[in-house]
């Protein structure tokens, strides 16, 4: 049974998102899965809430790795560590009455759901990824339908908000 959630994501900078742009479209072309907006999902509300109060801070963090698991909407992805302006965010977003507690947060951006085709990891666009931090300087709220079991939840995806974020 699936149900309808309210996701918020941190969106990276214009320069950062093509550049994610770039590997996901790449990555999507090779299996034909399909293209996504570049996102980092700071949590999840079980009912529409407000994104102000979350976070009014733009903020930077450092890739550490490509990682994946085999679960589908995170079989490949770039892990971020932690910053004290994300954890705070994370905080006020877990503080909310409609919060809804899932699994463990753990910063990063997917590049791609589902299996990834063979040797995805090795791909220069995505070890480009790697080499620089990443800016976030927007929140969104977007409505959803869980679970994200195949391709086709990820069409019915909308943004029903956006916050803009100040820089540091």
């Amino acid at each position: 049974m699936s149900v309808r959630v309210y996701s918020v994501w941190c969106l990276p900078q214009a320069s950062d998102e093509t550049r994610f742009d770039l590997a996901i479209e790449e990555l999507a072309a090779r299996s034909g899965g399909p293209v996504f907006q570049p996102h980092l999902t700071l949590g999840t509300f079980s009912a529409p809430a407000s994104l102000a109060g979350l976070s009014d801070q733009a903020f930077s963090l450092e890739p550490q790795a490509l990682d994946g698991t085999p679960i589908f909407t995170t079989s490949l992805f770039v892990r971020f560590g932690q910053t004290d302006v994300l954890s705070r965010a994370r905080a006020a977003l877990e503080s909310r009455k409609a919060f809804r507690p899932g699994r463990d947060f753990d910063p990063h951006m997917s590049l791609h759901y589902g299996p990834p085709p063979a040797g995805a990891r090795q791909v220069e666009v995505l070890q480009d990824l790697l080499r620089q931090s990443v800016l976030f300087d927007r929140l969104a709220l977007i409505e959803m339908k869980v679970p994200i079991e195949d391709h086709s939840a990820i069409a019915t995806w909308r943004t029903i908000d956006l916050l803009s974020l100040t820089d540091a």
